[in-house]
């Protein structure tokens, strides 16, 4: 039996964009943007020979970035922006193999649950509705790594 403890961090370039009702004229232009995903897990596994099967489980964190504007100019132009940390829970499981003295290889699965908010812009100066937004991140990974 293997028991450990790991925490990941990574940037994050998760981007949705949505133009306005008027086919890429003036209107309404939507981003909202996840800008970082950060992992503290734990990992329980069991050994065979070199071969480490493991689960993991643990919590999740992020951060989303909401703007908004009305897609006009001049005194007419608005715009609204809002950032919202979210917590969350991940799931996973993978294999390492150690293939020579100190090293091994090693593929992993996660998948990390952030479910559904209600955000709303807080800064500027266009009125703009809350979104309801879902997010649940999959992740693969694959390494190679040198055992001190």
């Amino acid at each position: 039996m293997v028991v450990g403890l790991e925490g990941t961090g990574a940037w994050s370039g998760v981007t949705l964009n949505a133009g306005g009702p008027f086919g890429g004229g003036a209107g309404f232009n939507l981003s909202l943007k996840n800008d970082y995903i950060a992992t503290v897990a734990g990992r329980f596994g069991v050994a065979f020979d070199r071969v480490l099967l493991y689960a993991k489980g643990g919590a999740a964190f992020t951060r989303d970035k909401y703007s908004a504007d009305n897609g006009l100019a001049g005194p007419l132009a608005g715009s609204a922006s809002g950032s919202f940390n979210r917590t969350g829970w991940l799931a996973g499981g993978g294999v390492e193999w150690m293939f020579m003295p100190n090293w091994s290889v090693r593929a992993e699965y996660n998948y990390l649950g952030f479910g559904a908010i209600s955000e709303q812009p807080v800064t500027g100066n266009l009125a703009a509705t809350p979104a309801n937004v879902k997010l649940n991140i999959q992740t693969g990974t694959v390494g190679v790594n040198y055992h001190f």
